[in-house]
């Protein structure tokens, strides 16, 4: 996938993403259920992207679709493994100055507190 492939792929994702997450759909059938289906979908593919080609580059990217990476990742939390993946992903790329260090941070908090939750 090319530099511009993958960021128009980013983009999209993130808006379907925001369309689900849009409150007016919440009183709507199987609103919940395509919530899910979305995360899942976005997951699955972010983990294909990270595995051939390495986390989302600013430099690769730019600052929008790196930023909708981040959130793809945020929005991992029913795969906390692959959730953890993308956060090591993305520590890499920010150790070299290509993810925002505020992203990093902000997953690294997603993936403790979602560590926690699934304590016995």
């Amino acid at each position: 996938m090319t530099d511009d492939e993958l960021r128009d792929e980013l983009l999209r994702r993130l808006r379907v993403d925001r369309e689900v997450r849009d409150p007016v759909h919440a009183s709507e059938p199987g609103w919940a259920d395509r919530w899910a289906a979305v995360d899942e979908d976005n997951t699955v593919w972010l983990m294909s992207v990270v595995s051939s080609q390495g986390w989302p580059l600013l430099s690769q990217v730019g600052e929008d679709a790196a930023r909708a990476a981040w959130l793809l990742a945020q929005h991992a939390d029913a795969a906390p493994e692959l959730q953890r993946h993308f956060r090591a992903a993305m520590a890499d790329a920010a150790a070299h100055g290509e993810a925002r260090a505020r992203h990093l941070a902000s997953l690294e908090d997603r993936v403790r507190v979602n560590a926690l939750r699934r304590r016995p």
